[in-house]
């Protein structure tokens, strides 16, 4: 992990500021991870057979994943320390029945219970934390989850900050345009699960962008030989994933997507060990 070349130190307070006013940004879609790239991360989900019960968007923003998650039909829970990010997520899914609701963390606590969740993600958060904060908040993930539950964590992979940095003529300071404040590499996401008594299921950096892709059929008109090759490999990895299936992450249409190339994000599966962290 490393800190970067910013000068500025981020508070609580400042954090919260800085997310509130992008939650009351108009079209501020396109500046959310989860609105981009929320379809392809419900799929991931999906391939670790855990997508079920009670999830848990923790930093959910203004809800960008949670409508995702809402339409996979799990009862979606959301938390986030931005008081306008909530209130935005809650008002946009009143009408939803298997929307519970939208709640503020405080110091990294959550108002849920012990083992509440099957699924805990965390996208696009960590990296905006100090180093001292890493560990009150994934024991605080790993107190969520059922003990055959799963944490999610997507961050940026090996991130320069150099090439994100912006300066601020009035305070003289430079700081990360997305409020980052630390990188991570494969090595170092693992060591810190493990130092918190997760087992570590999964960590690569991923291109989520290739479990938003789907082989239809297009009208006949539109067909190709491309295409009807594409359709015929992705259902033959379906039927030998229905017919000789194999744990995540090694089914034959996961494989497939993560082999189509690196990502530049990181995303990590754990759950609970044995031992009481």
């Amino acid at each position: 992990m490393n800190a970067g070349k910013s000068t500025i130190h981020w508070t609580p307070e400042q954090i919260q500021r800085f997310w509130d006013w992008h939650a009351e940004k108009p079209n501020n879609q396109n500046e959310y991870f989860s609105s981009l790239l929320g379809r392809g991360i419900v799929a991931f989900l999906e391939k670790t057979g855990k997508l079920k019960g009670n999830v848990l968007d923790y930093g959910c923003g203004p809800g960008f994943l949670c409508g995702r998650l809402l339409g996979a039909g799990v009862q979606c829970y959301g938390a986030d320390s931005s008081e306008d990010s909530i209130r935005k997520a809650n008002s946009q899914f009143a009408h939803k029945p298997n929307w519970k609701g939208g709640f503020l963390v405080d110091n990294f606590k959550s108002p849920f219970p012990d083992d509440f969740f099957d699924v805990v993600t965390c996208i696009e958060t960590i990296e905006h934390l100090p180093e001292e904060a890493m560990i009150p908040l994934l024991k605080e993930l790993k107190r969520l989850i059922k003990p055959n539950g799963i944490v999610m964590i997507t961050t940026p992979f090996n991130e320069k900050f150099e090439e994100a940095l912006v300066y601020c003529p009035v305070c003289e300071s430079t700081y990360h345009k997305w409020q980052h404040m630390q990188t991570f590499t494969i090595q170092s996401l693992q060591s810190l699960l493990s130092s918190c008594c997760y087992e570590v299921l999964f960590c690569q950096n991923t291109d989520l962008r290739q479990f938003q892709r789907t082989f239809p059929l297009k009208p006949l008109q539109d067909l190709s030989f491309r295409r009807i090759t594409d359709w015929m490999a992705f259902r033959k990895r379906r039927i030998l994933d229905d017919f000789f299936p194999r744990p995540f992450p090694h089914g034959y249409d996961t494989q497939f997507r993560l082999g189509t190339g690196s990502g530049r994000h990181l995303c990590a599966v754990a759950t609970k060990t044995e031992i009481v962290g």
